[in-house]
């Protein structure tokens, strides 16, 4: 009885929110037969609930064990670099070589067990260690007498999709030309100076972000460094910006010729008069072409 009657409460409590349990207890209060068998079924429901919730549990444990095991492989990647002799042979070594492929091949694996947040880590240690410096930051000097060759490792094609940085990160001078960042969260970023050429920026959040060309006075007393607006300016063209939520973003001297901005929320007539753009740039609907960028295209 006490069993009958528990499942009766229970099913008090789901004829809130369900007919069909209303109608269980109609049926149940007819005959005491009917009791009985609503409480097995009851009961059966029950088995298969607290089934249901000890897979959920089962797959989130798993799944935080994957992330651990990740983050424990996250570590080890990281921990190679601090190796100075292999940082230099690094620095050193040919574009295509075997060396570096090797490093970009594991990064690519180990992305694929990274949520996230931990892609974002990951993102901005590269950047922070200097691996991803886009190669008009090498000063001519360090090129001939030294041999380095930037970017360390080459980030076409790799997979950072929701890649989220902290509201405070920075990104400077760092080539993410070709890289997949759909849906990444680069809210309130500032990336200086960014190579994303060919990136695909889909759905991205980058409100509040600042994509700015660098003041020359920050440059690392970079010498003979020839293509002077390639360093300085953030590069887009070509950017994939289809519905990226471009809300308070400062694009200001940002390379847009090419983007397809299609679908961008929040993007202003102002923010595009402080970028550089022309007619294979796409804007959203109602957005028209700043006059200056009329004006570079006959220029250039």
């Amino acid at each position: 009885m006490l069993l009958i009657a528990a499942s009766l409460a229970l099913l008090v409590v789901l004829s809130v929110v369900t007919p069909f349990a209303r109608w269980l207890i109609r049926y149940a209060t007819e005959q005491p037969q009917n009791a009985t068998l609503v409480a097995a079924f009851c009961t059966l429901l029950g088995v298969l609930i607290a089934q249901i919730v000890n897979f959920y549990l089962a797959r989130t444990a798993e799944r935080e064990r994957a992330q651990d095991n990740a983050l424990q492989r996250h570590i080890a990647y990281i921990d190679q670099f601090a190796d100075l002799e292999l940082y230099k042979e690094l620095r050193k070594a040919e574009e295509r070589g075997y060396k570096r492929a090797v490093m970009r091949a594991q990064m690519k694996t180990l992305l694929l067990d990274l949520d996230g947040r931990r892609k974002g880590i990951l993102l901005q240690f590269l950047n922070d260690a200097k691996l991803i410096r886009k190669k008009e930051y090498l000063r001519i000097k360090d090129k001939v007498d030294r041999g380095w060759n930037y970017p360390i490792i080459k980030l076409d094609g790799i997979d950072l999709s929701s890649a989220k940085l902290g509201d405070s990160s920075e990104l400077e001078f760092a080539d993410l030309s070709g890289v997949n960042l759909n849906d990444a969260d680069f809210s309130g970023a500032t990336l200086w100076s960014v190579n994303l050429h060919k990136a695909d920026l889909r759905n991205a959040n980058l409100s509040g972000a600042k994509l700015i060309e660098a003041d020359p006075l920050d440059v690392e007393a970079i010498e003979e460094r020839g293509c002077k607006e390639n360093l300085l300016s953030t590069n887009l063209s070509a950017a994939d910006l289809r519905r990226a939520d471009l809300r308070g973003t400062d694009l200001t001297g940002a390379n847009l010729r090419g983007a397809d901005l299609s679908g961008a929320k929040g993007l202003t007539r102002d923010q595009t008069e402080q970028a550089t753009g022309d007619d294979s740039t796409t804007l959203p609907y109602g957005i028209d072409r700043p006059k200056s960028w009329r004006e570079s295209t006959r220029d250039g």
